[in-house]
């Protein structure tokens, strides 16, 4: 386990974090390897640099770099667990076996509202997609203007968590939100009454 996967390389690149989702991460390297083959000259491996199968535990996988005979990937993994590697023959493989870690419900009610929703937006957002979701003022204002989109209702932010919206009525509703994990993500609301 890693506290984040960096990537390799001779592109400048070098110690770049490598976006993955998740709150707990594996780094995997391959010494003496690479994704080249030299003679001819031609990739191993034709498929995705990224895999997003977004399982309970692992949720992607990634290339971090492939330099001076250092193949390495990165994992992203729902939270921290126990894991064994060992290897294989027919065909050789490596097998990284991870266990399955219970998160518990998803607290989230809008607009993300499951664990695979909010890792693959996690996973958006870590690229740069949609970064409102990481400001809670915004998440709850573009609740608010889903809801009345003709006219606008007044936020105020009570404090870290908690907002009070103003209807075009006048009817007050409080809107309380949390970040699910403990690292870089998206804000979701939890309550509305």
């Amino acid at each position: 386990m890693v506290p984040a996967a960096r990537s390799d390389g001779p592109d400048g690149a070098l110690g770049t974090p490598v976006a993955l989702a998740g709150q707990s991460y594996l780094r995997v390297v391959f010494h003496g390897a690479s994704g080249t083959c030299p003679r001819p000259s031609q990739r191993t491996w034709a498929g995705p640099a990224v895999l997003t199968p977004y399982y309970p535990q692992v949720l992607v996988v990634s290339a971090a770099g492939d330099f001076e005979g250092y193949l390495s990937f990165g994992i992203g993994l729902a939270a921290r667990g126990s894991y064994h590697v060992f290897t294989l023959t027919g065909p050789d493989r490596v097998v990284i076996d991870v266990s399955h870690v219970a998160l518990g419900t998803f607290p989230g009610i809008w607009d993300i509202t499951s664990w695979p929703q909010y890792w693959a937006f996690q996973y958006s957002w870590l690229n740069g997609h949609q970064p409102w979701l990481a400001n809670p003022l915004m998440v709850v204002q573009a609740w608010a203007a889903g809801r009345w989109p003709v006219a606008t209702p007044v936020v105020r932010q009570v404090n870290t968590g908690t907002f009070k919206v103003t209807e075009p009525s006048g009817k007050v509703d409080t809107v309380t939100g949390v970040w699910p994990v403990s690292v870089p993500g998206p804000w979701v609301i939890t309550t509305i009454t």
